[in-house]
């Protein structure tokens, strides 16, 4: 839950306290999300070198499977800057608050 909330807070351009990510570092608790699928991940890492908009968008939106809560903390982060770059700041936010709220955070 903590590395969760870690990759919320810092995808939404906030700080995260450096003995929260020591923490984590020296963290042996394993994710329990599932790994994202590298082959949406790979799609977005080319729609994003490309600078195709809407291929970044659908990607994300394939990764986080309508259940963003149940998503891997770096799927989660993915996924904010991605908004971000987009400049869906407001979605960004939105999919932050609602993540935390449905994980319990």
């Amino acid at each position: 839950q903590r590395a969760r909330w870690a990759a919320l807070v810092d995808g939404l351009g906030l700080t995260v306290p450096e003995p929260v990510w020591d923490e984590l570092a020296g963290s042996s608790a394993p994710e329990t999300a599932p790994a994202p699928d590298l082959y949406l991940w790979r799609g977005y890492e080319r729609a994003r070198l490309a600078d195709q908009r809407g291929a970044m968008l659908l990607h994300v939106l394939l990764l986080l499977d309508g259940r963003p809560e149940d998503a891997a903390a770096v799927t989660l982060r993915r996924a904010l800057d991605a908004l971000l770059a987009l400049g869906l700041e407001r979605d960004a936010r939105a999919l932050a608050s609602g993540t935390a709220g449905a994980a319990g955070l």
